[in-house]
């Protein structure tokens, strides 16, 4: 609107590493509420089997390294690592248990709007 040439791409790709650094974040903070000696929970590398932007169709481990292997290597390396259909199942049983205590509104809360459709 203003004039301004802009590459949507670009900004996708920009925006998508700023929530990818905000979420990254978030986990160690979580991090910090497990024992030392547990596994530490983190973000796979933004590169890590991406079906869009500069990444897209490339081969790169959770860590961000370039995956030095074969397709069958590949499919292996992912269904090691990614989810697979018992853990969803798990997953649908752990948040039947209703864990975290429901928490009223605060009037701030109401009065924003934010959250009113919970």
């Amino acid at each position: 609107e203003a004039g301004i040439e802009v590459d949507k791409a670009t900004l996708n790709e920009e925006s998508r590493g700023h929530y990818h650094d905000e979420i990254a974040g978030e986990i160690r903070k979580l991090c910090g509420y497990l024992p030392e000696d547990a596994p530490k929970l983190y973000v796979p590398h933004e590169n890590f089997n991406r079906k869009i932007g500069a990444a897209k169709g490339q081969k790169f481990n959770v860590d961000g390294t370039s995956f030095d292997g074969s397709d069958e290597d590949w499919a292996d390396y992912l269904h090691n690592i990614l989810p697979r259909d018992q853990d969803e199942i798990d997953l649908e049983e752990i948040f039947k248990q209703e864990w975290i205590a429901n928490k009223p509104m605060s009037t701030r809360q109401i009065e924003s709007g934010i959250g009113i459709s919970a």
